[in-house]
This record gives structure tokens, C-alpha cells and sequence, in this order.
């Protein structure tokens, strides 16, 4: 069954199944992301001996340059997904 092609205004072919699949890769990414900045706060708090709520700052600190690369990461992602020559 395949899905109807729409066009956005600079040419996407964005269907059911496109953004599915965008999606999907996004989540699994931004996981993986995640689980590594988990473990390096982890790991760096455990080794000196933090307190939760330097750990937390840390975590802060950390989330800004993670969810920049989430971002550029799904749009990346959509960027391809979307592409008429990968259709």
C-alpha cells in the first residue's frame, strides 16, 4: 500500500511513511544521546564524589550542547527522509 506523495513548498516528497521513519531515527538517536550524557554525569559524579546537586548542574550544563545535536540531528534526518532522490 503505498502512501499519497505530498509537497511541501520546497519540493519534499512528505509521506506517512517518511515521517514515520524520521521520527523513529530521531528517537533512537536522541536515546542514545541520552544514555551517554546519563553515564558521563554518572561517571564524572561518582569519581569526585559530587553532590546531587552539583551532578544536576552538571546534567544542565551538559543538556545544552545535547538537545543542539538532537536538533540538528532531526533536521538532518527530515532533510534525507525527504529528499525526492531517496523516494
Amino acid at each position: 500500500m503505498k502512501s499519497t506523495d505530498l509537497r511541501d513548498g520546497r519540493g519534499r516528497v512528505v509521506t506517512f511513511d517518511s515521517l514515520i521513519r524520521t521520527v523513529s531515527l530521531v528517537l533512537l538517536i536522541a536515546l542514545q544521546i541520552g544514555i551517554v550524557g546519563f553515564m558521563t554525569i554518572w561517571a564524572i559524579g561518582g569519581l569526585l564524589h559530587l553532590d546531587w546537586q552539583v551532578s544536576a548542574g552538571l546534567g544542565l550544563i551538559l543538556a545544552v550542547p545535547s538537545l543542539w545535536v538532537i536538533w540538528r540531528t532531526a533536521v538532518w534526518v527530515y532533510a534525507a527522509e525527504t529528499d525526492p532522490q531517496n523516494n
